[in-house]
């Protein structure tokens, strides 16, 4: 049986309402509704209210950033056959 974690323990500036995650993140507040309720991400409850960690929604947002390519990719498919040659050639025929 995995041994409980410690509670967590931070001050009002450091946490956020459900709401104030939805705003930071644009998206609805269902989402984050959906990822207390399934246990996505930690939170800590205090009576009825939950609050979510900056700290947690930032180590979110750097988990899933997706790193830059050095060239852009170039989709052909559907690209009529001039185009499609023209952009070969200044690519280097990727």
């Amino acid at each position: 049986m995995p041994e409980p974690k410690p509670p967590l323990f931070y001050s009002m500036d450091d946490v956020m309402t459900m709401q104030q995650v939805a705003d930071k993140l644009h998206i609805k507040l269902r989402t984050v509704r959906e990822w207390v309720y399934r246990r996505t991400i930690p939170y800590t409850k205090l009576g009825r209210r939950i609050y979510v960690a900056r700290s947690v929604i930032e180590e979110m947002l750097q988990k899933n950033s997706v790193p830059q390519l050095p060239q852009p990719r170039v989709y052909y498919r559907g690209m009529r056959k001039k185009t499609r040659e023209r952009l070969m050639g200044t690519l280097g025929g990727q």
